[in-house]
């Protein structure tokens, strides 16, 4: 067993972290929010989506559109808060790759993201952070 339940944070940030992610594509939505790989080709060849990145506490979320990756932030923002863990706002930043003129992302929170410069950004979710 543990000796020290700090041993086991990680773990269950994890653990936490995968079940919020989950409920935030729970009712099938992952298709339509996702960003395609394969698109669909017949009724035997579905498309294929992929709507989250994740490594540690950093998170990349994926999609085909602007008002999509919307929706996706405010799902999985509103999911994260359920559970405790929320967005940190100075290091959360989005990247749009080939669109010009597009509505900034909002969260649920009076904080708004700001546009990243590259590709390198990432938006990360954090314990410490109150939601």
């Amino acid at each position: 067993m543990f000796r020290d339940w700090s041993d086991c944070a990680p773990f269950l940030f994890i653990i936490v972290l995968d079940y919020a992610l989950r409920k935030a594509m729970a009712d099938g939505k992952e298709e339509e929010l996702g960003f395609t790989i394969t698109p669909r080709g017949s009724r035997r060849h579905l498309k294929e989506v992929l709507a989250d990145l994740d490594f540690a506490d950093d998170i990349a979320l994926l999609s085909d559109a602007v008002e999509q990756a919307q929706e996706l932030l405010l799902r999985v923002e509103t999911e994260c808060n359920k559970v405790g863990l929320g967005l940190n706002g100075p290091k959360t930043k989005y990247l749009a790759y080939n669109i010009d003129d597009h509505p900034p992302l909002v969260r649920h929170s009076p904080l708004s993201l700001v546009t990243a410069p590259s590709w390198r950004r990432r938006t990360t979710l954090s314990t410490l952070d109150p939601g």
